[in-house]
C-alpha cells in the first residue's frame, strides 16, 4: 500500500454520489488511456528485426522498448513484442516468452509499457513478474508523479493475457494500477498483487469486458473505489477466481461495479473475502446487477460486507 494518511470517512448518501458523478463525468480512466496512447505515438512501423508475423518470442528481461524484437544485443523484450504485435492488428498475434531464458524472470519496469491496441495473446511462463521498479516509490498526493505508472493499458484490440503476476504499479489519480482497459481483457491463471490507483487497484475496465479465471487478485490498494476490480459500465466476471487481502478507502474492498453495458455480471465458483472497504468491503454495486453462483463472500472487515445499491444481486450456493 502506498504512503497516506487516510482521510475523513465519508457517508453512505456522499459515497453514493461520488461514484455516481465519477461515472458521468468523461472518465479518468478514459482520459489515461489517452495520456499512455499519446506517449507511444508514432510508433507504428517502428519496430523492426528478425520477429515478424503473428508468433513473437520474447527473449529478453529488459523492460525497455528498442525498436528491434529479434536476436540483437538486447534481444525481443516484451515492450518490443508488443509494438510489433500492434502492428499486425487486427490479425491476431500470440506473445509467448522463451522458456530458457525466461522461466522465473522478473521484467522490470521503469516505464509503462506500450499500450495494446492490436489483437493480442500473451502466454506467461511459472514464475514469470512484470514489476514496476520498487525503488521509484508511491507516495499517493493526487498527481501521476515521476515514476508513477500504470503497468499496461489496453485502449484498442483485445488482450487474453495468461500465467503472469502483474505487480506494484502505481496510478496515482488515475484508475488501473496494474492494468487499464478500454477494450476487452481476459486473465487466466493471472495475479495481480501489490498494486495501486485512484480506483481499481488492481485493475480497472471501462466500457469493455472484463473476465478473469483461474486468476488472484491480492494486496491492492485504491484511494476510492475497487481495492481489487472497478468495473464502470461493463461485464465483468469471475470465474474460479480469488480476490483477497484489497483495500478501497470508500467502496467495494475487493470489487466495484458501476452499471452493465449488456447482461450481469457474474460470480462463479469464486471466492472474495477478507478485504477491506467503508461501504461494501467484499463488492459494492452501483446501478449493476450480480450473478453469484458457488461462491464465497465473507471473512471482510467493514461497515458492511456488500453494498447494493439501485442493483440486485442473484444469489445460488453462495457463503
Amino acid at each position: 500500500m502506498p504512503t497516506k494518511v487516510p482521510g475523513n470517512r465519508v457517508q453512505l448518501t456522499l459515497a453514493i454520489r461520488r461514484a455516481i458523478a465519477a461515472a458521468m463525468a468523461s472518465g479518468a480512466a478514459a482520459t489515461a488511456l489517452a495520456q499512455d496512447n499519446t506517449r507511444f505515438a508514432g510508433l507504428d512501423g517502428v519496430a523492426k528485426g528478425v520477429q515478424s508475423g503473428t508468433e513473437l518470442v520474447v527473449n529478453s528481461s529488459a523492460g525497455n522498448f528498442d525498436g528491434e524484437c529479434g536476436v540483437a544485443v538486447d534481444g525481443c523484450s516484451l515492450a518490443d513484442a508488443l509494438v510489433v504485435a500492434n502492428q499486425q492488428s487486427p490479425q491476431p498475434v500470440s506473445i509467448t516468452f522463451d522458456p530458457a531464458v525466461m522461466t522465473g524472470a522478473t521484467i522490470m519496469l521503469t516505464s509503462t509499457l506500450p499500450p495494446v491496441t492490436g489483437n493480442i495473446t500473451v502466454t506467461g511462463l511459472a514464475g514469470l513478474t512484470i514489476q514496476r521498479e520498487p525503488a521509484l516509490g508511491c507516495s499517493f498526493n493526487n498527481e501521476l508523479d515521476a515514476g508513477e505508472f500504470r503497468l499496461l493499458t489496453v485502449s484498442r484490440g483485445s488482450l487474453d493475457l495468461a500465467d503472469i503476476t502483474l505487480a506494484g504499479g502505481c496510478a496515482d489519480s488515475i484508475d488501473g494500477g496494474a492494468l487499464a482497459a478500454g477494450a476487452p481483457v481476459t486473465l487466466r491463471r493471472v495475479t495481480l498483487q501489490g498494486n495501486s490507483a485512484s480506483s481499481g487497484g488492481g485493475v480497472a475496465t471501462s466500457a469493455a469486458p472484463l473476465t478473469l479465471v483461474d486468476s488472484t487478485v491480492t494486496g491492492n490498494y485504491a484511494e476510492d473505489y475497487g481495492g481489487g476490480v472497478y468495473g464502470n459500465g461493463c461485464d465483468v466476471s469471475l470465474i474460479q477466481s480469488t480476490i483477497s487481502g484489497n483495500t478501497a478507502e470508500n467502496g467495494g474492498g475487493g470489487l466495484f461495479l458501476f452499471g452493465s453495458s449488456a447482461g450481469d455480471h457474474r460470480v462463479i465458483d469464486s471466492t472474495i473475502a477478507y478485504n477491506f472497504g467503508l461501504e461494501g468491503a467484499a463488492l459494492a454495486l452501483n446501478g449493476a446487477d450480480l450473478v453469484a453462483e458457488r461462491s464465497l463472500l465473507a471473512g471482510s472487515e467493514s461497515l458492511l460486507l456488500c453494498l447494493i445499491c439501485c442493483g440486485q444481486v442473484n444469489a445460488k450456493d453462495v457463503l
